[in-house]
């Protein structure tokens, strides 16, 4: 087999692995990030979030930390968090209009401030997908090589 045809192959087989990765991300439910963050002053225990179907688990969050759940699903659910804390009347709370699709899509996610007594939410950005990470280090890669 000569060079140039072996090149075309491997770049063929590179193109359609691209391809195939580009269709399955499009097929796979949007999952967005929710951050919970103790700004307490007892941890936080027990915490159940829960969006439609989906559900995860965190024992414990101590005070000033931060625990990551990843939550996937298509349109409007309502977010559910269950928790205890000690000195915090407050136990759980409901979030109605919870749509992972649209934090995957805009690039944010969801953090939770669990404080005494009150609970703020926010959005913040959030880490790239693995799909975009790739696509930035391409284009960086681009960029570089066609600068003089």
């Amino acid at each position: 087999m000569s060079r140039p045809r072996r090149k075309l192959i491997i770049v063929g087989v590179v193109l359609l692995l691209v391809a195939a990765e580009i269709g399955l991300d499009t097929l796979r439910e949007p999952v967005a990030c929710v951050t919970v963050v103790n700004d307490g002053v007892a941890p936080v225990e027990r915490l159940s979030i829960s969006s439609g179907r989906r559900r995860a688990e965190i024992a414990a969050i101590a005070p000033g930390e931060s625990a990551n759940v990843y939550l996937a699903g298509r349109g409007r659910k309502t977010l559910a968090l269950a928790f205890r804390q000690q000195g915090n009347a407050l136990t759980n709370f409901e979030i109605s209009d919870f749509d992972p699709a649209a934090l995957h899509r805009e690039g944010f996610k969801l953090v939770i401030s669990i404080q005494a007594n009150q609970v703020t939410r926010y959005q913040e950005d959030a880490e790239p997908s693995t799909l975009g990470r790739l696509g930035r280090n391409v284009r960086d890669w681009l960029a570089r090589s066609l600068d003089p």
